[in-house]
């Protein structure tokens, strides 16, 4: 959050002022002083749902003013939908970490970390988090959803690599070990259950997966969801990562037909749709739901992106030329 406020319009000028911040009214954390009038309050530390209180306090020469205001702000109880984020400011909008057993997160922090998705600059930003010893039992958490009204959809692309490297682990997720769970809490993370797993038996590569979509029907509106990571044993290193985590009223759908070795990220898309592919891309070509061609591009590289940004919001399918193949993929533009 950023406030700013007026210098004094009369008295002994101030040298400088102090702000102050917490979520308890009367005992406020200083964040320092400054010689500005705006100042950043809160960072990653803000969530939905909450209240917070702060005050500025003018300085000078050390002496601090007294009977200043104390104001206070609150947030909107729950992120807005569409949601999407690639976890380029990680953790990300509302998102938390914890640490603890199967169904029951219990600390503040992870092992969970922003990373390049699958280590590769070029494929955009992610979360990942390292999977080898004895002792994984990380969470990340979303915001608070309100899930109450209607069917919503949750999609995910992840991918494994060797540890700290772009390369896919030679032997994978342990068997009858490893595993990444995603599950969804309707009480505000007070219990528990699993959507969805990625385990020795899913195929992840070093290569953009997405999860196949879970259909969300709940009348929730403090549902969460949260990637679970567990190790019982040191075998396999490697990282396992995700990217484009989006909650949507609309299905984005399953692709009619895939081209191996080909992404296409965001699908949820404001300006710039991306792709990168092991083959040439000779042609992209969109459409809307009524089979009106709207955007058509050649761009004859395995490597660029599409500006979408004069399309109008709706759902829309991409149909994609590599080398004599197509692949045909759902998009969401906002």
């Amino acid at each position: 959050a950023a406030i700013t406020w007026d210098a004094p319009s009369s008295g002994v000028a101030p040298t400088g002022y102090e702000v102050f911040w917490g979520t308890t009214s009367g005992d406020l954390t200083s964040l320092g002083e400054t010689t500005n009038t705006f100042a950043e309050i809160g960072g990653a530390d803000i969530d939905y749902g909450n209240t917070y209180y702060y005050s500025v306090v003018p300085q000078n020469g050390g002496s601090p003013a007294i009977g200043c205001t104390e104001y206070s702000l609150s947030t909107e109880a729950a992120a807005s939908i569409p949601f999407s984020t690639n976890f380029s400011a990680y953790p990300g909008p509302g998102f938390s970490e914890s640490t603890g057993p199967y169904l029951n997160p219990s600390a503040s922090a992870s092992n969970w970390l922003a990373s390049n998705f699958l280590n590769d600059a070029t494929l955009g930003t992610g979360a990942k988090v390292n999977i080898y010893s004895t002792s994984i039992d990380e969470y990340l958490i979303s915001p608070t959803f309100d899930l109450s009204a209607g069917t919503h959809y949750l999609n995910i692309d992840a991918g494994i690599t060797d540890y700290n490297g772009t390369g896919a682990d030679a032997d994978g997720m342990d068997v009858d070990d490893d595993y990444v769970a995603l599950v969804f809490s309707e009480d505000d993370g007070a219990s528990w259950s699993e959507l969805y797993r990625w385990d020795s038996s899913s195929g992840l590569t070093n290569a953009s997966q997405a999860m196949p979509e879970a259909s969300i029907s709940s009348t929730s509106s403090t549902a969460k969801f949260a990637l679970y990571a567990y190790s019982g044993a040191s075998g396999a290193d490697y990282d396992f990562h995700i990217t484009n985590f989006q909650v949507t009223t609309t299905t984005l759908g399953t692709a009619t037909n895939t081209l191996e070795g080909f992404t296409l990220y965001p699908t949820i898309v404001k300006e710039a749709l991306n792709f990168r592919s092991q083959n040439n891309v000779e042609a992209i070509t969109v459409f809307n739901l009524l089979g009106q061609k709207v955007f058509s591009g050649a761009p004859n590289t395995n490597n660029s992106s599409i500006n979408l940004s004069k399309l109008r919001p709706g759902v829309y399918v991409v149909k994609v030329n590599a080398e004599g193949k197509i692949g045909s993929y759902k998009i969401i533009k906002e």
